[in-house]
């Protein structure tokens, strides 16, 4: 679960998602963003409410969707 930070973990910088989405259970998008740096894998949710989100990031290599829990 996460408290205030989703950090995002990836291999190498060109691996690296262009942008990202979070999205409600509802399928609300909640935030967007970037990813220019590597501090911009650090995601602020530390106003979400508790409960389930999705995060999905996309870069030139495809899409991946991942669900992640907000204490």
């Amino acid at each position: 679960p996460v408290k205030n930070t989703l950090f995002i973990k990836t291999g190498k910088l060109e691996s690296y998602p262009d942008y990202y989405v979070i999205y409600s259970t509802t399928g609300r998008a909640i935030k967007k963003g970037f990813i220019q740096s590597e501090d911009d894998l650090k995601i602020n949710v530390e106003a979400f409410r508790s409960g389930m989100y999705i995060i999905k990031m996309k870069n030139k290599f495809g899409s991946i969707a991942l669900p992640f829990i907000k204490e």
